[in-house]
């Protein structure tokens, strides 16, 4: 695969031998018609985002009164999009290649298990733990990096074309662009926002200590000062 980075995006480029894909065979007469006998194949390709690349898929938003609650929540919206005209630059548009044989669509996410699914474009097709073992190696692009410990969710989403029934073998229409939105919220607690609260903690401890010492002394000084009053009042009147 070779990649042409342009001003206005990245070319993916294949080789055609990655699509000859045939039959094996031990006999000789037969491997001369491999050709006749292909079978369907797939490329899957990945890319590692960096994070600025990362906000245009997964943007995270947390609340304005965040600091007030006593659990620190945060919304983590996914937005993917799949030959959205608005958004492909003018170089792939006027290739006029949107849509062309896309057949199936079938979306995964991978989510922490203590992230809640709030909602979606649609119904997902089914949601299941992922097995961290089997899943561990695939999901690490280099050796060092490394599955989070935590139990992963995989949801699945899925649209087929639109079969034309009307029509005599009942063919299957391309799709011309697909929209996947999903919604989730998290409650991270962080050092910075442990040293916050403790900091707010102590704060409200002192202030309130200040003010009922003050309270206390305002009351204590009413006090003696209401006893010496009534004990002078007391003497004048015992002198006459």
């Amino acid at each position: 695969m070779r990649i042409v980075d342009t001003d206005e995006g990245s070319t993916l480029l294949f080789p055609l031998a990655l699509f000859r894909v045939t039959k094996k065979t031990d006999s000789p007469a037969l491997e001369q018609t491999s050709h006749d006998q292909a079978l369907p194949g797939y490329i899957r390709f990945r890319i590692k985002l960096g994070a600025q690349e990362t906000k245009v898929l997964s943007q995270s938003y947390k609340h304005s009164d965040s600091f007030i609650l006593s659990r620190l929540e945060s919304t983590e919206i996914v937005d993917f999009r799949l030959n959205e005209v608005r958004d492909l630059p003018g170089i792939v548009q006027s290739k006029n290649l949107i849509g062309a044989g896309i057949k199936n669509i079938h979306f995964f996410l991978i989510r922490e298990v203590d992230s809640e699914y709030k909602q979606a474009h649609a119904n997902f097709h089914r949601c299941r733990l992922l097995e961290k073992e089997l899943w561990n190696e695939y999901l690490s692009l280099e050796p060092k990096d490394k599955m989070a410990p935590k139990q992963m969710l995989i949801y699945h989403w899925k649209e087929p074309g639109k079969v034309d029934k009307e029509s005599p073998g009942k063919t299957q229409a391309s799709i011309e662009k697909f929209t996947a939105f999903a919604k989730f919220s998290k409650i991270t607690v962080t050092y910075k926002n442990l040293c916050l609260f403790l900091l707010f903690a102590l704060a409200i401890g002192a202030v309130s200590g200040a003010i009922g010492n003050a309270l206390f002394n305002f009351v204590k000084n009413a006090g003696a000062a209401a006893v010496d009053q009534v004990i002078y009042l007391h003497d004048v009147h015992s002198q006459r």
